[in-house]
């Protein structure tokens, strides 16, 4: 590495560490606060910038070391907010945990090599239907060829969408219900759709103890407007949304609804960042 490159991370290094320990007083100074309010605070830090803005521009093998850090858990630099990296950075240096196990190859290879690893004890078309934790163990409901079958492991690795997955965290948090919105061409049936709501009860049998319920459009409503309305008409504190990687020249806008949500929404929206 080059003396440059070498000078780009230490500078880099000191504005981070700096916001990284104001972010950390910050957290501790609201550790009593509800948890709804303690999110709040955290979502205002350095919320006015992206995190490119903070580190400032650093030769491409220096912008590296900080760009796979945030790019594998959010998205990159110049997406985020530099509250948002910042906070990724504050759990490493503060926090003592998180960042710091890699999967060799992504976290794609995970199941492939649970899979290799079990062989003929992998078993095929199981739904899951609830999962419940204890102390020591966790306990897996699911049906096999019409059959129901409850077997209980030390842990158990659980793969959904992570908008879903976050959206289902935050509610949890916050102590309310999830309203999962699905983007149809068909008539607005929200609680008539089994297969879908079987999918979602399955995606979320992790979360036991929380409540949801799925709604759905009619053909031709504007998404970000059919988002908008039903947040109104819930009271919702928070919208969740997924964002798909996109091509270099789309990295220069979000997508339409998402941006069209972020614009017009007046509570708190999360863009999560697919895989």
């Amino acid at each position: 590495m080059s003396n440059r490159d070498r000078a780009g991370i230490f500078t880099a290094g000191a504005k981070l560490g700096l916001s990284a320990l104001r972010y950390n007083l910050l957290t501790r100074r609201h550790e009593h606060d509800s948890p709804a309010n303690r999110q709040q605070y955290v979502y205002d830090f350095e919320d006015e910038r992206t995190f490119a803005d903070l580190i400032g521009q650093l030769p491409p093998d220096a912008a590296k070391l900080f760009e796979t850090v945030v790019t594998r858990s959010a998205g990159d630099m110049d997406e985020i907010s530099a509250g948002c990296g910042v906070g990724y950075f504050a759990l490493v240096l503060f926090a003592g945990k998180g960042l710091n196990r890699n999967i060799v190859g992504g976290p794609a290879t995970l199941t492939e090599g649970i899979s290799v690893a079990l062989g003929d004890r992998v078993q095929l078309g199981a739904a899951v239907q609830e999962i419940v934790h204890r102390p020591s163990s966790v306990v897996v409901r699911y049906t096999q060829h019409g059959v129901d079958h409850e077997i209980e492991a030390r842990a158990a690795v659980l793969a959904t969408t992570a908008a879903l997955r976050a959206a289902a965290d935050e509610a949890l948090l916050r102590g309310e219900p999830l309203a999962v919105l699905r983007i149809t061409g068909g008539v607005d049936q929200p609680h008539d759709d089994p297969t879908l709501r079987e999918e979602l009860g399955r995606a979320l049998a992790g979360y036991a103890t929380l409540e949801w319920d799925v709604h759905s459009t009619p053909e031709g409503t504007d998404p970000a407007e059919a988002i908008l309305d039903l947040a109104d008409e819930l009271d919702a504190s928070l919208l969740v949304m997924g964002s798909r990687r996109r091509r270099p020249i789309g990295k220069l806008i979000l997508g339409s609804t998402v941006q069209k949500v972020l614009l017009e929404s007046m509570i708190p929206v999360l863009v999560v960042k697919a895989p």
